[in-house]
């Protein structure tokens, strides 16, 4: 990397040259819209009146390149991307900068949302040329494509003077120039697609994993590190994978610090629900005001596991409310889900949510709900963001009762008025855009949420909007061969799905067979799975690639979960669910081989691959959370938090039974269902509902059983504060018995902080 990253400098010296010599004139702007105006994507729309002559990535600008011998200028953002706009308004709108660009390059523009193989790969190239990466990402690429300079936003001026350097050593130095171009990407290729050797993933890695990230977790404020300051759900649900597992309280009041903090500051929207990207300070009050899809499924999927975990209806709530906002905000009335929010509106960035002082007299006019609401939403002190005030939680509504002499309960219903009016007033101003673009992995994340929800509180609503999402993806992101789609946008679906796609898509399917035992989910999943294996699967290596074989660019592989799970994750989750629900052997093989294949990794990068380690132990040592698939799916179990107890439901496969407690044939396995307990002698079996006498093809006396679904009451568990059930049944059919099952289910109370007095 020393000769690309001398490159580097060799551009960036070329700052100061002076924009006279760049060209002597302007180049007027045209009102003629560019080749972008017709691209079904919000983002190159946007750019489809700039000046430069932009291609969207594809051959077309690729031949060219070629042909006339120019480097390619490429430009990967999105619809919703501040600085993009900014950088836009600056420079791709300015009338030199594309005088320079259409007489010296191929200008190319894409939308990283519609393109993850090609945003991935550049943005790597893009950190290890600068040690920084991020959007907009602009690189210099040889016309095959390899890139030799990269940067993000940049100055028009600046700008400018990295063009002009960058034309001026093409011309002179070509040869030196395509050289780094193939070791960059050689070297991007190398970390994208090597096999790290095989080592084992036990609970030692699990244990250091998680050791790392408490270390990084601000015990103050919650999250993990300074600021930025992003959720890292990731992170997140590996925390809750050990609480469940192990009872690492630790880990849980890690999560539940690190959420109610982001639940009480202002990158949670404190009027209509839902969160912004991330924050821009270490206290989670003043956001970056980006609102993505994939940031609604994610924090919900943290939220419903936190409340199966923890019974807290804090936590419950606060998922509905997420769930809420994608529903009313986010929703194509025909199932689908638009992509995001962008962060600025008319009066600027994130002045839609804000508030300035008259603003918030005007929407308070009664002085006893403004002081209330000054009070609660932290509003006294300065203003956080551009001399407005971000709304946030600073106090609770029990102190606020003390403080004004109150019920609590007339202090809620008063709060509860007071979020009415401000949204109102919100209401009446120009909303940020919304990126109507509908996404595949995206949306099939979101149900992936929507059905857990509403497995997990009970509710219909949410289920049946899995469904819908999963039905939209059925009928408008498939094309007339029956092949996948990845993006819809007014009307018009294309490009080809991309691993990620298909894996997510199946555990959405698996997600909904879940939530509703429907078979023919089950068999969508298991379809969905084959298909990704025939077309993405390194036969070689053991792992999968990201795109097609037909890319113009080299087949890359993700690996790294970040802000959104790798594809190599969510395969790995996929096929390993699958090998729970089925007797196939074939697909248990497989999950061992993908585990194997991603081990290298996952060992010497534990942190980068949280998704991949959580199903690589599961895989291990079975499941130990509120939902689980019992006798290869034969029969689901859910925990529930119900009327201040607990209850088990254990839903049974039509055709399939599970034995009485008292079987009446000593070579069955009965059903016992009891709580753990740490004492000598064995906890007591928890009654269960009656049984029936069948008389079935393999017995020639009548057997006690079990069929359909089973509601058990539970007893208060001997230990509150961490209590595992355990559960042990045997499935059969009228043919055959499976092997005896044990499963442990376990629920944790959050630790009670020490107060002052307590520590002394």
């Amino acid at each position: 990397m020393r000769t690309a990253r001398t490159t580097a400098r060799w551009i960036r010296a070329g700052l100061v040259l002076t924009l006279a010599s760049v060209a002597a004139t302007a180049a007027q702007s045209t009102a003629t819209p560019n080749r972008l105006a017709q691209s079904a994507s919000p983002y190159l729309q946007q750019h489809a009146n700039n000046p430069i002559d932009w291609y969207p990535w594809g051959e077309e600008a690729f031949e060219r390149a070629r042909a006339e011998n120019k480097p390619v200028f490429l430009s990967i953002g999105y619809s919703t991307c501040y600085w993009c706009h900014v950088m836009a308004r600056e420079s791709f709108e300015d009338p030199l900068v594309a005088d320079f660009l259409n007489d010296n390059y191929i200008a190319v523009k894409v939308d990283r949302e519609r393109r993850p193989d090609v945003d991935e790969p550049y943005l790597l190239a893009t950190y290890a040329l600068t040690g920084r990466s991020g959007w907009p990402n602009n690189l210099l690429l040889t016309p095959d494509l390899n890139p030799f300079f990269a940067t993000v936003y940049e100055p028009r001026d600046s700008l400018l003077s990295v063009l002009s350097r960058g034309a001026q050593l093409w011309d002179n130095q070509e040869q030196d120039l395509r050289g780094d171009g193939d070791r960059i990407m050689a070297h991007v290729m190398g970390l994208m697609n090597t096999r790290q050797a095989a080592q084992s993933i036990d609970a030692e890695l699990l244990e250091r994993a998680v050791s790392s990230i408490l270390q990084s977790h601000d015990d103050t404020n919650g999250g993990f590190e300074a600021a930025p300051k992003f959720p890292r759900e990731s992170w997140l649900m590996l925390l809750l994978h050990d609480a469940e597992k192990n009872g690492n309280t630790r880990a849980l009041e890690a999560v539940a610090r690190s959420v109610d903090g982001m639940l009480a500051g202002g990158i949670h929207d404190q009027l209509v629900g839902g969160f912004h990207r991330y924050a821009v300070d270490p206290n989670w009050q003043v956001p970056h005001f980006e609102k993505m899809l994939y940031t609604q499924a994610l924090m919900a999927r943290v939220l419903v596991r936190l409340f199966t975990l923890t019974g807290d209806t804090n936590y419950r709530d606060a998922a509905r409310t997420t769930l809420d906002f994608a529903l009313t905000h986010m929703r194509d009335p025909r199932g689908g889900f638009y992509s995001a929010f962008d962060a600025e509106d008319a009066g600027g960035e994130g002045h839609y949510y804000t508030w300035s002082r008259e603003e918030l007299d005007a929407a308070l006019p009664d002085a006893s709900k403004r002081a209330l609401a000054f009070q609660y939403f932290g509003l006294d002190g300065a203003a956080k963001h551009n001399g407005r005030h971000v709304l946030r939680i600073a106090t609770t509504a029990d102190d606020l009762a003390r403080e004004f002499e109150v019920q609590p309960g007339d202090v809620q219903n008063a709060l509860i008025g007071i979020q009415r009016q401000l949204n109102t007033q919100r209401a009446t101003r120009e909303a940020p855009a919304l990126d109507r673009k509908i996404v595949l992995d995206w949306n099939a994340l979101m149900a992936i949420a929507l059905a857990e929800a509403g497995n997990a509180f009970g509710a219909p609503l949410y289920r049946s909007a899995a469904q819908s999402a999963l039905r939209f993806v059925a009928n408008h992101l498939v094309d007339e061969d029956g092949e996948l789609l990845r993006v819809y946008f007014d009307g018009t679906a294309e490009l080809p799905a991309q691993q990620r796609d298909y894996a997510l898509l199946g555990l959405a399917h698996l997600a909904v067979h879940d939530a509703t035992g429907d078979p023919n989910s089950l068999a969508s999943a298991q379809h969905i799975a084959q298909t990704m294996q025939a077309r993405f699967h390194d036969e070689t290596v053991g792992d999968y690639f990201m795109n097609s074989a037909n890319s113009a660019l080299p087949r890359f592989k993700s690996r790294d979960d970040s802000s959104f799970p790798s594809g190599n994750s969510m395969a790995l989750a996929l096929v390993s669910e699958l090998a729970t629900r089925t007797l196939d052997n074939a697909m248990r093989h497989h999950a061992d081989t993908l585990t194997a294949a991603l081990s290298g990794h996952v060992a010497n990068n534990p942190l980068a691959s949280s998704d991949a380690l959580v199903t690589a132990d599961r895989l291990q040592g079975g499941h130990h959370g509120a939902h689980q698939q019992l006798s290869q799916g034969r029969v689901r179990g859910q925990l529930h938090h119900r009327d201040g107890g607990m209850a088990l439901t254990l839903s049974i496969a039509e055709g399939w039974h599970i034995n009485a407690s008292e079987p009446l044939q000593n070579f069955l396995t009965p059903t016992r269902v009891r709580w753990q307990s740490d004492a000598d002698e064995p906890a007591d079996d928890v009654p269960l509902p009656a049984a029936k006498l069948y008389q079935l093809d393999y017995s020639q006396s009548e057997l006690l059983l079990h069929e359909g679904t089973l509601d058990i009451t539970l007893p208060q568990p001997p230990n509150p504060d961490d209590a595992v059930l355990r559960v042990t049944l045997q499935a059969c059919s009228n043919e055959i018995c499976l092997n005896p099952t044990e499963a442990q289910f376990r629920i944790l109370a959050r630790p009670q902080q020490a107060t002052d007095a307590d520590t002394g």
